[in-house]
């Protein structure tokens, strides 16, 4: 199974730092810290989710259009 792209990404702190100096944020690095510490967790619901929802389960592959019609 293919994982998503946010979950293939997999920051580092220093990679998030560089990132978050480069983007031009305003932030603290207290705030870099906590911002990169929800990212982890976001990591986390996406190692889940890659393992328990197959890409089957996305609605344009469920629905035909020719079972639909006109009316």
């Amino acid at each position: 199974m293919q994982e998503s792209k946010l979950n293939q990404m997999r920051l580092s702190l220093d990679d998030w730092e560089r990132l978050a100096e480069q983007s031009g944020l305003d932030i603290t690095q207290l705030e870099k810290q906590e911002i990169y510490q929800a990212y982890l967790r976001v990591q986390e619901l996406l190692k889940r989710l890659d393992q328990i929802v197959k890409s089957e389960a996305e609605p344009a592959a469920i629905f035909l259009a020719e079972n639909f019609s006109n009316e």
